[in-house]
């Protein structure tokens, strides 16, 4: 099976990787309908030996701050049509996408690992120049297609198993892999799984992530995510003609376009960064018709809690505040929300060293900042709080085409890269050194 970036990979596990990668990518499922993948990776989790939490075992749907059921119905028949577990697809549908696997070796510590499962709305690019579409594995449901990634690291993550798998008689230790549904817009995936109380025991967490602009070769032992948080917001009027009584009308319209253009100006703050964005607007009926309602979809980011409070407060004043100006009633809903989280510098230097000593790791660097949030900070700001220690890692991979893009595309060879990266890492950990990890 040969990759689009250089020579095949040479071995059969490499070949397995990249056949585990690309059923994924032809199978996207939306955030908590990851049905096929979820599936998937159970089923093969559990015929290495992992015993498996799905459904409500795995996940507290009480955690979820937004959820598309039309979309998620969508993708339950369209897994079950694939011809995906009934049964596990009902548990699945009823309890949450999560898969959640423990193995288990001689006493000591708890390794976790997370790896999301979502995809994006985006309709994949069609042409020869675009990998997937070239090596016949482009997305096979319209309309939605992985362009971040996320099918590496689904891909790493069995790989992982497999080498833990192997070795699980000289585990001092646990190893939980995570499959977390929903990352994208931070809706709730690893609020749900927190919330089920399956990382409060965990000691070590290791999160990552392909690409993000690191090159293949590369490994980051920390990259810092921000703070933020997602709002819809819904602005309440009345209708009126708009020359036979404009005076009756309360225009709910206008009212949004106000709190945007201040929630746009709100002061910076001398504690750090941030940035605001209202990305959809909309309302009204008919021209001559006073706006009656009005709906807006806005987001922040900020590079500590402290930034991110300060723009939340203000926020919620604007948007009473618009709405009280111009006689309307507004409604804010929370549909997305990751906070900052504390990083280890001993478990970033492990990390390090099993990564140098890697076949195709070409440097380690210890941190970089992204200017992005990411949800995988809940857990390891959990783990942080229990007294655990926790990383997130960037595997590097050059792209085709950036994040969030329908040319989207990485450098298959990071696959083994990132495998052996974190299986050598889990060996350390747990007493088992780090042998092969590419066998």
């Amino acid at each position: 099976m040969m990759g689009e970036y250089g020579d095949a990979a040479g071995e059969a596990h490499d070949e397995q990787l990249v056949a585990w990668r690309r059923e994924l990518h032809r199978y996207p499922g939306p955030g908590f309908g990851e049905f096929y993948a979820a599936d998937m990776v159970a089923r093969y989790l559990r015929r290495i030996g992992f015993t498996v939490r799905i459904g409500s075992e795995a996940m507290d749907s009480s955690a979820i701050l937004h959820f598309d059921a039309q979309r998620v119905d969508e993708a339950y028949r369209a897994a079950v049509a694939a011809g995906i577990d009934q049964v596990a697809a009902r548990r699945m549908r009823d309890g949450g996408t999560a898969v959640v696997a423990d193995l288990c070796g001689r006493p000591g510590p708890l390794v976790g690992l997370r790896f999301d499962m979502d995809a994006l709305p985006i309709i994949e690019a069609e042409s020869a120049k675009h990998p997937p579409a070239k090596w016949r594995f482009r997305s096979e449901v319209p309309g939605l297609m992985h362009a971040c990634g996320h099918d590496g690291h689904m891909a790493i993550g069995l790989g992982v198993a497999s080498v833990l798998a192997a070795r699980a008689s000289r585990l001092n230790g646990g190893i939980r892999l995570i499959f977390q549904p929903a990352e994208e817009g931070t809706p709730g995936g690893a609020a749900s799984i927190r919330d089920r109380g399956l990382v409060d025991d965990v000691d070590y967490m290791i999160c990552s992530h392909l690409g993000l602009g690191v090159s293949t070769g590369e490994i980051v032992c920390r990259a810092y995510f921000l703070a933020t948080s997602k709002y819809r917001a819904e602005f309440r009027g009345r209708g009126a003609h708009v020359t036979n009584s404009p005076q009756d009308g309360r225009n709910a319209l206008l009212a949004a376009c106000s709190a945007a253009l201040a929630i746009h100006a709100i002061a910076p703050h001398s504690q750090g960064w941030f940035n605001t964005n209202v990305g959809v607007l909309s309302g009204g009926d008919e021209q001559g018709i006073t706006p009656s309602w009005s709906s807006m979809q806005l987001g922040f980011w900020a590079e500590n809690s402290e930034v991110h409070d300060y723009i939340d407060g203000e926020v919620s004043r604007i948007l009473r505040g618009s709405a009280i100006a111009w006689g309307v009633e507004s409604e804010a809903t929370l549909v997305g929300r990751a906070p900052t989280a504390p990083q280890n510098g001993d478990l970033a230097s492990l990390l390090g060293e099993c990564a140098e000593a890697v076949p195709g790791v070409t440097s380690v660097v210890d941190t970089i900042g992204c200017k992005a949030g990411e949800d995988a900070n809940i857990f390891l700001a959990e783990v942080a709080a229990h007294g655990g220690q926790g990383i997130y890692v960037v595997i590097g991979s050059d792209l085709r085409g950036g994040h969030h893009t329908p040319d989207f595309d990485f450098d298959e060879r990071s696959l083994s890269i990132g495998r052996s990266v974190l299986a050598s890492t889990c060996l350390s950990l747990l007493g088992a050194g780090t042998g092969d990890c590419g066998t």
